[in-house]
Formats: structure tokens, C-alpha cells, sequence
């Protein structure tokens, strides 16, 4: 009799051995399992940092050492411990110095009062009309164009006044650029000789709408902008009028006396502001061309910002011998203003 035992399939195997041994395996996996438990991710991203973190931490490290370039556009800002940094010297004329310089602020004062001493002895100023043409443009009260403060100057700092004459000769005609967009009240004088020779308006009409320019300028502090262009209109006799449009719209000292006096903030005797006197139906030459339409319940105030400028079109060449008749030139500080 054969006694080979027929051999069993693994599968089908199932012996005491095999199962202690099974049993044995698994002993050794359950302690194992509960003597080392199984990393968290957490565990293992707190003890062991990624690679990828250490890899990007070396680059920056390397990239330390070497700074990468940085463009102007880029620079940082000046921080707060930095109070004041001096801005680089550009290829226009030297800015004005800061406010606590005043040794600087005095010499550049002093250049300014020799510019207008030296132009005060030719028979018509010369002055650039933008910025950046003087150094002291824009210091202590000085306006910041050329033209503003030639303006500035006859009107205020001559003695006796006088009324600016603006010549603007040339083809782009930039003061009239310049008020055209500012609170102007524009008074065409060459419009009126055309009219009166086309029969297009009366002179009672024209003296009428040159009344309400002046009134309505006062009114709402706007600059009269008696503008020639390149005409010469009659205004020592037939243009003018003591009750619609006086002579005295061409000095200075009358439209200086009517904003120290009449207008709606004057200082007095200790240099406090109050509202000035009643312009309707006083002595001044310009009160009788108010009408108490005009009024608030028959008080007029002159508000702040009004001033007469008158512009002509002539040449320097050309001016005096045009305009000789035409305006009271004793009385005209003309300023030939360029663009350059």
C-alpha cells in the first residue's frame, strides 16, 4: 500500500503549525503595530520638513548673495525718518528754495527786484509768459508764471500803479489761450468799431453791454479782459463814459482803490477783515455805473479776484504809434510776453 500522502494545495493547507505560525505572524504585527504606531502626516511634516521646503530655502539663501537688479521704478520710497530729500537737479532753471532757507529766499527776493529795476528802464517789458524762466518764480507770495508776476508787479508794487498792457504778436495768441480758461469777463473792443460800422448795434447798445461787462466783473470777481486784438477803438472819448464805462477802467489806482474799499473783504485800522463800503452811488468813478438793479437791496460789494488786463495784438514795433490815441499810455505798463 502506497503511503505517500498526496500532497496538499497551499491554499488548502491549514495545519496546527501553520496556523501558530499565522498565529505568530500576526502577534508580531499587532505588537508592532502598537509599539511603533503609524506616522501622521502631521508627525511627520513637523519632524521631517519636505525636501522641496529645503530646496527653496537653499535658493534663497544662494539668491542673497547675489541681489537681484533693481530698476528705478522700483526703488522704495523714502521712509518717514527722512524728512525732506533734495530732488535731483533737473535741465530747467533752479527751483525755488524750501521755506526755511531764508538767506536763499532773500538773495533770490533781491534778483527779482533787480529783473523788474532793469525792465522798469525800458520803454516795454520782455517777460516769458510760463515757469521756469527765474529762479525766484514762486517765492514768498511770487506768482509762478512770468506773466503773473510782471502783472503782479506793475499792479502792486509800482509807484503810482499802472494798468497791464499784455502785447501777444504772435500767431498762437497764448494769452488769449491763457484766459479763456479762467473767470474772465471778455470786453471785445474791435467788435465794437465793426459793429458801429455795420450798423449791427448802436452806441448806446455797446456802451451798455460794456457797462454790465465792468458791473458783472466786479460782481463776481472776474477779470476784465478788455482784449484789442489788432484794433485801436476810441476809448479816451468815444468809448467811454463817466456813467456806463469811465476812463478810469485804464488806471490801476481806481481798480486798486475799489478792492482796498469797496469790496467784500477789506482790512481796517488793526488789520482785521470786514466787508467794505457801499460801491452803489459813492464817489468812486466806478459807483455810478452800478444801477440798483445791480444791487442786493442797494448794496454793492466788489468780490475778490476782479482786475482789468487789456491785450493788444501789435508788435512792439507797432504799439505806440497805434495805440498813442486810442488808450491813456501814461497810464499802461505794456509787457511783451513770449512763449519761449
Amino acid at each position: 500500500m502506497d503511503t505517500k500522502k498526496k500532497p496538499v494545495h497551499p491554499r488548502t493547507k491549514t495545519t496546527a503549525t501553520g496556523a501558530k505560525k499565522v498565529a505568530k505572524k500576526s502577534t508580531t504585527a499587532s505588537t508592532t503595530t502598537s509599539t511603533k504606531p503609524k506616522p501622521t502626516k502631521t508627525i511627520s511634516t513637523s519632524t521631517k520638513p519636505k525636501v522641496k521646503k529645503t530646496t527653496s530655502t537653499t535658493k534663497t539663501t544662494a539668491s542673497k548673495s547675489k541681489p537681484k537688479a533693481v530698476s528705478q521704478d522700483e526703488q522704495p520710497l523714502p521712509t518717514v525718518a527722512d524728512p525732506y530729500i533734495e530732488p535731483e537737479p533737473c535741465a530747467c532753471k533752479t527751483k525755488p528754495p524750501r521755506v526755511d532757507d531764508w538767506e536763499a529766499q532773500a538773495m533770490l527776493l533781491h534778483e527779482r527786484d533787480a529783473f523788474f529795476e532793469k525792465q522798469m528802464k525800458q520803454p516795454f517789458w520782455t517777460i516769458p509768459m510760463g515757469t521756469g524762466f527765474a529762479p525766484w518764480l514762486g517765492v514768498k507770495g511770487t506768482p509762478k508764471t512770468g506773466m503773473e508776476a510782471a502783472i503782479w508787479w506793475c499792479t502792486t508794487k509800482m509807484d503810482p500803479p499802472k494798468m497791464p498792457l499784455l502785447l501777444d504778436p504772435d500767431e498762437a495768441h497764448a494769452v488769449d489761450t491763457f484766459y479763456s480758461y479762467r473767470h474772465t469777463m471778455i470786453l471785445e473792443a474791435k467788435k465794437m468799431v465793426v459793429d458801429t460800422m455795420q450798423g449791427q448795434r448802436s452806441h448806446e447798445q455797446i456802451m451798455e453791454d460794456n457797462r454790465k461787462a465792468l458791473v458783472n466783473a466786479m460782481k463776481y470777481g472776474e477779470t476784465l479782459y478788455i482784449r484789442l486784438a489788432n484794433g485801436a477803438p476810441d476809448f479816451k472819448e468815444k468809448y467811454t463814459d463817466p456813467e456806463s464805462f469811465p476812463i478810469e477802467v485804464f488806471d490801476q489806482e481806481a481798480v486798486s482803490e475799489v478792492m482796498t474799499r469797496y469790496a467784500d473783504r477789506v482790512f481796517d485800522e488793526k488789520g482785521e477783515l470786514k466787508a467794505g463800503d457801499n460801491l452803489f452811488e459813492s464817489t468812486h468813478p466806478f459807483g455810478k455805473c452800478v444801477q440798483y438793479e445791480d444791487t442786493d437791496q442797494g448794496y454793492f460789494l466788489v468780490r475778490r479776484g476782479f482786475e482789468v488786463i487789456v491785450e493788444s495784438h501789435f508788435t512792439t514795433d507797432d504799439f505806440a504809434e497805434f495805440l498813442e490815441w486810442s488808450l491813456p499810455m501814461d497810464k499802461m505798463q505794456p509787457i511783451h510776453v513770449t512763449i519761449n
